[in-house]
């Protein structure tokens, strides 16, 4: 989220609060159709959310468990704070720092891999990359995942295959993603994912990779 917008914004700021329910796996939200226009970052929230539900299910199996949260206003709930450490909490409070979506992965009862994910409604930015990472790190997710219905431009495509430490975390994981609206699916860059990253791998096992360049 757009820490200016949001500040700007007449409401306070909230680490602590409720937060959304994720109980039963959402269905397909539709977007309508927008030819030439841009949707807001507001409007990915939900379908972008659910679609991310439908496909980490899979990834964690039928065993595990899948929690996801819309926490761009804010909002953390209480599940969702019992997974995070009082450090990061803190940090969170004191810079406003305000992921669009966070949550966890379980494919047991014992461990919780945190995801973050970032939403941008237009093409995605190198800041808007390091934003998304510092929001990673700072929570010590295990996934970390950015988000636009737009391609990223060939300089910025280039540009990361240069610098592979940009995308790479060590033993976590940094996604660049893009959603397609129509499909409520995603896309990844063969050139930077070879292979199908965490947590989507198991989604897209059937599936062959789909190049930006198509979409």
């Amino acid at each position: 989220m757009d820490i200016h917008k949001f500040l700007n914004q007449k409401q306070p700021f909230h680490v602590l609060g409720m937060g959304m329910s994720n109980e039963s796996t959402p269905k397909k939200t539709i977007l309508p159709p927008r030819r030439g226009f841009l949707f807001t970052e507001e409007q990915l929230y939900k379908p972008i959310k659910n679609a991310l539900q439908i496909q980490f299910e899979r990834f964690v199996g039928s065993e595990g468990k899948v929690h996801l949260y819309i926490t761009a206003n804010g909002h953390f709930p209480e599940e969702l704070k019992e997974a995070l450490d009082d450090k990061a909490l803190g940090i969170l409070r004191i810079e406003k720092m305000i992921p669009d979506i966070v949550g966890f992965l379980q494919k047991d009862q014992y461990n919780k891999d945190l995801v973050t994910v970032e939403i941008k409604p237009d093409r995605i930015t190198i800041n808007d990359i390091w934003k998304a990472r510092l929001y990673a790190e700072v929570l010590n997710a295990k996934y970390g995942i950015i988000i636009s219905p737009k391609k990223l431009q060939e300089e910025i495509k280039r540009f990361l295959r240069d610098r592979i430490s940009i995308t790479y975390r060590n033993y976590n994981s940094f996604v660049i993603v893009q959603f397609d609206t129509e499909r409520n699916d995603f896309k990844f860059d063969e050139k930077l994912y070879p292979k199908t990253p965490e947590p989507f791998s198991d989604a897209f096992n059937m599936a062959k990779f789909v190049n930006f360049n198509s979409g």
